[in-house]
This record gives structure tokens, C-alpha cells and sequence, in this order.
């Protein structure tokens, strides 16, 4: 058995990922950053990663302030504020160009209900979990399955940003989620679950537009 699972909420998963899986018959898990299809907010890896690339004063402010690369690992809210209130708000526009288009809320709610879709928590505006305080992650969680829990189509799902274990999260916001009652939590660690009706952390495998056959894909789960 094996699940399919999208991140982020990404226009193309609604418009080309859901549709195809419709057709096949399919389900998916789609864990969802309800802030930017709320508010189509950039999410803040994407503004991280625009920041590094195309506002070179950010790189010499993230010095001065012992942010390390890559920034949408270690980037905190606090942070952000202070680079904004040094230099001015952010070119959100540019910034939602540079990640490419997000669903909004009718997107969202033409989905809701049916059948072969649904809704995860992926914290409310994806930042890196081990950068944030205890009450911060807390917060996010908490913020964006107030959202889902109005959906037709929540599930009691949990998946951390970027995902790799140390990196991305740790033990302290595993036994947050535990706390809060998250009914299974995701990484992106890989590798195949060999007891999950048992297991509380799960693996996932990301695949890209490599693994379009049968052979690399066998490959990928090994």
C-alpha cells in the first residue's frame, strides 16, 4: 500500500496533480500552508530563497545577524520583522512571482468534500519548525488547524516543513504534536514504513519528473 501526498497548496496540485489522480481513480493527502491560499501570502521558503538570490542587501544583513545559509532553514518570524523594519516591507509581488501561484479559498473549497482528496496540517505559514520557539510552533499548528478543522475534507494529519529529521525538526516538536493530538506526522526522510499502523513519525519519499517510470520507481522505494 502507499499513499500520495502533495505539500504546500500549490495551484498546479489542484489544476494538473488532483485532476490527474481523478482520473486514476486515486486518493491523496495534501498538506496544506492555509495562510497563503487565505491570503496568498508567499510561503517563507519561497521568500527566504528570493531574498538570497535577488536582494543582495539581505545576505549582508543576515550576516550582521548570524542567519546561515540556506535562510528558509534558520529564517525566524523575529528576524523577518527586523530585516522589514531596517529596510522596508518586502516586494511581496515579486516574491509570489518568483514562487509561482498558490490556490485560493474557492480553489480550496471546490475540492472540499470530495472523495478522492484530503486536508493536512503543514503549519500555517511553512517556516523551518527547529527555528522556531516552542510557542511559535505551537501557534502555527495550532492557527492553521483551526483553519482545516472547518473543512469537509480535514484530516488529522500532520506534515513538518522540509522535512528531514535534526535539520528540519526534532524530538521537542514530536512531543508537541503527540501533546496536541496530531493523529500521524510525516517526514520527507524517505525509506519505506514497514509498521505504520504502529508508528506515530512515517517517512515519505519526494519524487520528481525523474521518476517517471516503473523501474526508477522501484529503485526509490528499495
Amino acid at each position: 500500500a502507499a499513499m500520495i501526498s502533495f505539500d504546500d497548496g500549490f495551484l498546479g496540485t489542484f489544476e494538473n496533480g488532483l485532476l490527474i489522480l481523478e482520473e486514476l481513480q486515486l486518493p491523496s493527502v495534501m498538506f496544506l500552508n492555509m495562510d497563503a491560499i487565505l491570503h496568498q501570502n508567499p510561503i517563507v521558503s519561497a521568500t527566504a530563497c528570493y531574498l538570497a538570490n535577488h536582494v543582495p542587501q539581505f545576505c549582508d544583513f543576515a550576516n550582521t545577524v548570524q542567519l546561515t545559509a540556506p535562510f528558509h532553514l534558520s529564517l525566524t518570524p523575529s528576524i523577518l520583522k527586523q530585516y522589514e523594519k531596517c529596510f522596508g516591507q518586502l516586494d511581496y509581488d515579486a516574491i509570489r512571482s518568483y514562487q509561482g501561484a498558490f490556490a485560493d479559498i474557492e480553489i480550496l473549497q471546490k475540492w472540499d468534500g470530495h472523495p478522492l482528496v484530503v486536508f493536512g496540517n503543514h503549519l500555517f505559514e511553512h517556516w523551518n519548525a527547529v527555528a522556531l520557539s516552542m510557542q511559535e510552533f505551537e501557534d502555527q499548528y495550532l492557527e492553521n488547524e483551526a483553519v482545516l478543522s472547518r473543512l469537509k475534507s480535514h484530516i488529522n494529519l500532520f506534515a513538518f516543513t522540509n522535512g528531514q529529521p535534526n535539520l528540519c525538526f526534532s524530538e521537542r516538536e514530536i512531543a508537541v504534536l503527540a501533546r496536541l493530538g496530531a493523529g500521524r506526522i510525516f517526514s520527507s526522510y524517505g525509506g519505506v514504513n514497514s509498521n505504520p499502523e504502529d508508528t506515530f513519525l512515517l517517512g515519505r519519499i519526494g519524487l520528481s519528473e525523474t521518476d517517471n517510470d516503473e523501474d526508477r520507481l522501484f529503485f526509490r522505494i528499495a
